[in-house]
């Protein structure tokens, strides 16, 4: 369980293959912009198989947690994270989807802490993302991110490469 600045209790745990129908349910309330920051496209759904992809991961090249709320008999996904290594480079491509009810309180900053942590104890030796232009909280989150930060611009979105602190 996570406590988030605000006092809210959210639980994070990796994802099982079960998972995709909540994370289909957390991208049907994701605002259009949170859609196209996420998967670089307008999708107007997430694919139970898309979603299954999401949430099956063999959880060391390639691992994913979600935020769940209410008890475990109905439980719901307000955000996740996701990263898949490059073997050659030992970077992860990471990603992360937050509910728009859930932003701005600290969720985003807790699944990267979280996906950090897991990370670095199997190996990974840090983080790549593109992140389009304007989305600040998320360049935010990879600022305040121990570590080495380089940040290029690429047109409509910055390509990120976090090397993680030992």
């Amino acid at each position: 369980v996570v406590t988030l600045p605000d006092g809210a209790n959210v639980r994070v745990r990796p994802t099982r293959t079960s998972d995709a129908p909540l994370l289909q349910g957390l991208f049907f309330r994701l605002r259009p912009r949170d859609v196209l920051t996420r998967f670089f496209r307008r999708l107007s759904s997430l694919t139970l198989e898309h979603a299954e992809h999401l949430s099956s991961v063999g959880y060391d090249e390639e691992m994913a947690f979600v935020a769940v709320v209410g008890s475990q008999e109905a439980e719901r996904a307000v955000g996740t994270a996701s990263y898949f290594v490059d073997q050659e480079t030992g970077l992860a491509d990471v990603a992360y989807m937050v509910d728009p009810e859930w932003q701005g309180r600290g969720l985003g900053t807790a699944l990267h802490e979280r996906t950090v942590d897991y990370a670095r104890r199997h190996g990974v030796r840090g983080f790549t993302a593109d992140v389009l232009v304007g989305n600040e909280a998320m360049m935010s989150i990879f600022r305040r991110s121990p570590g080495s930060l380089e940040v290029v611009e690429e047109g409509d979105r910055y390509e990120v490469v976090l090397l993680l602190a030992d």
